[in-house]
């Protein structure tokens, strides 16, 4: 029971995850601009070592290190869907495993088919057969 709890608790972490890939993509878009202002017309005696330019750039790879990170954990965290799908075929998989009267359906199926077979065969050859 623990396991659906969390399934469910899954698709929760997939939205907070959502959510802040906006927000980590929305703050390194802002530092980049902030960036290119510092080192544009705005001010045209910026260069990459001013204090205002690198506390932008160190800001900006902050954010955009976080909105990396994040997606990597999106990307790798099963959605809700995916993990009902885990759960009902490891499900079904432990009680194949388990149960000796399921392991018995696949030579009784095979054993079934060839019987369909051996009746269908004779049928056609009976039909080959010329009548004399």
């Amino acid at each position: 029971m623990k396991f659906i709890y969390l399934i469910n608790v899954v698709d929760s972490i997939h939205v907070l995850l959502i959510i802040a890939l906006c927000i980590f993509g929305f703050f390194a878009v802002v530092y980049a601009v902030g960036v290119l202002f510092q080192l544009d017309s705005y001010n045209p005696y910026a260069t990459p070592d001013d204090p205002g330019v690198k506390h932008y750039k160190g800001k900006m790879w902050k954010f955009i290190w976080s909105f990396l990170f994040t997606f990597l954990l999106f990307s790798f965290i099963p959605s809700k869907h995916t993990m009902y799908e885990i759960f009902g075929i490891g499900t079904v998989i432990d009680y194949v495993q388990s149960n000796d009267n399921v392991k018995k359906i696949p030579d009784k199926c095979i054993e079934a088919v060839n019987l369909w077979l051996d009746e269908k065969m004779k049928d056609i050859k009976s039909e080959d057969k010329p009548e004399n």
